[in-house]
């Protein structure tokens, strides 16, 4: 295998896990991580950086190319759970809301799923969002956790969205994105600054709830 076939398998990289739910009749429902890989539509939002995702750019990102990548992203989260489709879904390098509506329109597994987007302050405008069954779980409360960088610039917000089950008990769950190793050693306090935002989210949790689902 060589190094440029690697990094294309690697960066499609799915992380998937079944959480048993606490009841007398067990139950499992299927968690999924996927980072999709810039999902941006072919619109110009002044707003942010995302000219590399249009039409005149010379990529030629257009409505068909667009279209095709929704129409695979659907397929590889369509065949997970033995072709049932997660119950959860972390989203990872999504543009905004509108883009996970059109990946959610093409989803042909059966669940209805509804969307947790924040927009972040990243400046090329990529976020994070969840994606959940909403026949087996409800939404509680969630929220975008800022990250707040040593060179302050602007980067992706954590989710955290707390999700209850039909009997009521909550599961906290944490979608992140942190900063990339890009810039070698030196990016490295980056990371930590987003690791200490998602550790005080998660003993706040803890400390409220010991026994806290996470």
């Amino acid at each position: 295998m060589n190094m440029k076939t690697f990094k294309l398998i690697s960066a499609f990289v799915i992380f998937i896990t079944l959480v048993a739910f606490p009841q007398n009749e067990e139950k499992l429902f299927v968690v999924a991580s996927y980072n999709v890989e810039n999902l941006f539509d072919t619109i110009n939002d002044p707003n942010i950086d995302d000219e590399q995702f249009l039409p005149s750019d010379s990529s030629k990102w257009n409505s068909e190319k667009y279209s095709v990548k929704l129409k695979n992203l659907a397929a590889v989260i369509d065949s997970m759970n033995n072709g049932w489709g997660p119950d959860i879904l972390g989203l990872i390098e999504v543009e905004n809301k509108a883009v996970i509506e059109d990946l959610v329109a093409r989803l042909g597994n059966g669940k209805k799923y509804e969307i947790i987007h924040y927009d972040s302050p990243d400046g090329r405008g990529i976020d994070v969002a969840l994606i959940y069954n909403k026949e087996f779980f409800s939404i509680a409360r969630s929220e975008a956790l800022e990250v707040v960088l040593p060179d302050k610039w602007p980067t992706r917000s954590i989710l955290h969205a707390v999700l209850c089950d039909a009997k009521g008990i909550e599961f906290n769950f944490y979608v992140n994105h942190w900063p990339s190793r890009r810039g070698g050693e030196k990016s490295a306090s980056a990371r930590i600054a987003a690791a200490s935002v998602l550790r005080t989210s998660i003993d706040k949790v803890l400390k409220e709830d010991p026994k806290a689902k996470l």
